[in-house]
């Protein structure tokens, strides 16, 4: 929808006449046109994760949890241990 809105804007159509027709606001036909021309394309490329990666695997939450099974009253300190 949004390459063809592009696209017959691009052909002469009238901008107010995409806009009644698709349902979208003026602002949404620009962002379009922008996100397109700097990325050749009407979807911005998906971006990573950003924050910090997550430094505990599945098997140490496992082995944690399983610690904490056989013995609930375990402190830090006797886990780092």
């Amino acid at each position: 929808m949004k390459e063809c809105a592009l696209t017959v804007w691009d052909k002469g159509w009238e901008l107010d006449d995409i806009i009644y027709i698709i349902g979208v606001s003026r602002s949404s036909i620009f962002r379009w046109r922008a996100i397109f021309n700097e990325h050749g394309s009407v979807n911005r490329p998906v971006q990573s994760p950003h924050g910090l990666s997550c430094i505990l695997t599945c098997a140490i939450l496992t082995a944690i949890h399983t610690l904490y099974e056989e013995d609930s009253d375990l402190y830090l300190d006797e886990l780092v241990l």
